[in-house]
């Protein structure tokens, strides 16, 4: 691990790669009392973990959960950029971060953010998917289909489209090249994984019981009912794992070991092609390495 000193040098060189300051600001919280920096993954359980450290921080409860992500909990940016980097640097400090299966991610992402005609926030983006695959201009406006919706996303050469945190990269979201972390759980083993990390920072029962909630699910569907074998080979280039940092993972039921670089993220298999199967056949996800693919 970098030096705080080095760290210090390193990140005023990333402070204007593109998405750093949103890391760095919106997705991190920080703890001096307890001596914790956690970044946060959009679709990866991140209202429940914000909600859990906001009541283990003792700060005011939030009107309505969606508030949680503005509210004005400590993150890296509140700090200099020396404290940040003994906070990433020192063994006094513990790192942690959870990440996903990217199959089930972006599937998460369009059920919320594309199927939901609520969130406003997309509509420019529905409509730009619509227009692109000649949709019939129809007064109930139909969600954009999954695949449309996926290959708009790989395709698109838009900043705003392509780093949208809810399917951006998770490496690039969680600062891989300047965070080693001590621990990296997986959202399919949240309620272990994380309190497994709450009972490391001896947080209380109250504060654990918080993050066994469940909060702002999606309608639960079989991956096979979203992907063909073509589709899920898109989403696997566009997540293909990359080499994991020389950081070894010590809670949270993670594995240090890198996934096969021919294995889909995820799955940890192939077929016998060496092309990613179909999501369908993975019945459960793989451990993930030490840092995750996408």
């Amino acid at each position: 691990m970098a030096t705080a000193g080095a760290l210090v040098a390193r990140i005023e060189e990333a402070r204007h790669r593109e998405g750093f300051d949103v890391s760095w600001g919106y997705h991190s919280r920080v703890s001096v009392e307890h001596r914790y920096v956690c970044m946060t993954v959009p679709k990866v359980a991140c209202t429940t973990v914000k909600l859990t450290l906001h009541e283990f921080e003792g700060l005011p409860r939030a009107g309505d959960w969606g508030m949680v992500h503005d509210q004005d909990s400590p993150r890296l940016s509140s700090f200099s950029v020396s404290q940040a980097a003994d906070m990433l640097s020192s063994p006094d400090w513990l790192r942690f971060a959870f990440v996903r299966d990217p199959y089930h991610r972006i599937f998460s992402a369009w059920k919320q953010k594309i199927v939901n005609s609520w969130d406003t926030q997309y509509a420019g983006l529905r409509d730009q998917i619509r227009t692109a695959n000649s949709y019939p201009s129809h007064t109930d406006r139909p969600a954009p289909a999954f695949g449309d919706f996926v290959r708009f996303v790989v395709e698109s050469d838009d900043p705003g489209v392509i780093l949208d945190a809810h399917w951006d990269l998770q490496t690039r979201i969680l600062l891989n090249d300047l965070i080693a972390y001590d621990a990296v759980g997986r959202f399919e083993t949240f309620v272990e994984d994380f309190t497994a990390v709450l009972r490391r920072l001896d947080a209380p029962e109250n504060v654990i019981s918080t993050a066994r909630q469940v909060t702002n699910p999606t309608t639960q569907l079989p991956l096979s009912a979203a992907y063909d074998r073509e589709l899920a080979e898109l989403v696997y280039r566009k997540y293909e794992p990359t080499s994991p940092r020389s950081a070894t993972t010590a809670t949270a039921g993670c594995s240090a070991a890198p996934a096969s670089p021919r294995s889909p993220p995820g799955c940890g298999t192939a077929s016998a092609s060496g092309r990613p199967p179909c999501p369908a056949a993975c019945a459960r996800p793989a451990i993930p390495a030490a840092m995750p693919p996408g």
